[in-house]
């Protein structure tokens, strides 16, 4: 029974973080959100904690997505640059009608049009990628979210504990300083009445007698 009590307490819980997820994700929608593992700043939230699995995860997860974007763009570089130079070839040799010339066109012709679908797989691909590249970022905003916060919240509950034994401090401090001025003005009182009955070098006399004794 008590099982299932806390099963349904968790339910409602992650159905309220799913909540506050999506609110949070509302809010950033028109902002230019930074790709987070290539941002100083991000980096900086992890200088004093440890990241989560799931934070570790996501972060190869995107950097993983960045570096077949790039990959993909520069094959497509390097592949224009091929086409580029065959096609100048099979210009070059259009007046060689010799069956090697026709042969080499031939296989030319052949390598250019591999290239354009080359090309076309390639950009498909990298059409997809902004979209997956935006998912992933968002979601190891939130596992970042979820992981700092659990120390933020551990930081709030110690520092409300610490109000309370600063708080305490205070009060105990302002008992002693009233303590020792009321102790300052007993004594004040006192030497002033006896400096009106005998003068201070007889007081002073007697202070050093009481010294001398102490020791």
């Amino acid at each position: 029974m008590l099982g299932n009590k806390r099963k349904r307490t968790n339910n409602k819980k992650s159905r309220h973080n799913q909540q506050a997820d999506w609110q949070f994700l509302t809010l950033l929608e028109g902002q230019n959100l930074p790709i987070l593992t290539l941002d100083p700043a991000w980096h900086a939230l992890f200088a004093g904690s440890q990241k989560s699995t799931q934070v570790k995860q996501l972060e190869r997860k995107l950097t993983e997505l960045l570096k077949q974007q790039g990959r993909l763009n520069n094959d497509n570089k390097k592949m224009q640059g091929q086409k580029k130079l065959l096609l100048s070839n099979i210009f070059s040799n259009m007046s060689n009608d010799s069956e090697a010339g026709e042969h080499r066109k031939g296989m030319q012709k052949d390598m250019v049009e591999q290239i354009n679908a080359k090309v076309v797989e390639n950009e498909d691909s990298l059409a997809l990628l902004p979209v997956q590249i935006k998912r992933v970022n968002e979601e190891l905003l939130l596992e970042t979210l979820h992981c700092v916060y659990e120390q933020v919240d551990i930081n709030r509950e110690r520092i409300a504990v610490l109000d309370g034994y600063i708080e305490n401090i205070r009060a105990d401090l302002s008992r002693k300083l009233l303590e020792k001025q009321n102790r300052e003005e007993y004594n004040h009182e006192i030497f002033s009445s006896l400096k009106d009955l005998v003068g201070m070098r007889p007081i002073d006399m007697y202070e050093e007698t009481r010294k001398k004794k102490g020791q």
